[in-house]
C-alpha cells in the first residue's frame, strides 16, 4: 500500500465522504473534458471546407515530435529509412 493511502481516513463515514468529494470533483473534470472534446469536432467541422483539416492535424502531431526530438538529426534519418517501407 502507498504512503498516501495511509492518510486515508479509517473511519467508513469520513471515506465515505471523502471519496464522493473525489467523485465530484472526478465527474466535474470529465464533464469538461467532453465538453472541450464537442468543440474541437465542432471546430474541426466548420474548417473540413476551408482546410485539409486531416492533414492539417498529422502536421501538427510532426511538429510536436519535432519540438520534443532531442536530436532532430536523428529523428530525420529514422523517418528518411522508415518512409522506404
Amino acid at each position: 500500500m502507498s504512503n498516501n493511502a495511509n492518510q486515508q481516513p479509517d473511519e467508513l463515514n469520513a471515506l465515505n465522504k471523502l471519496v464522493e468529494q473525489f467523485i465530484k470533483q472526478l465527474n466535474a473534470i470529465e464533464s469538461n473534458v467532453d465538453l472541450l472534446k464537442e468543440e474541437k469536432k465542432e471546430l474541426l467541422q466548420e474548417y473540413k471546407n476551408r482546410l485539409d483539416v486531416k492533414t492539417l492535424s498529422a502536421a501538427m502531431r510532426v511538429a510536436k515530435i519535432r519540438r520534443t526530438s532531442s536530436d532532430l538529426h536523428q529523428l530525420d534519418c529514422f523517418v528518411e529509412i522508415l518512409e522506404k517501407y
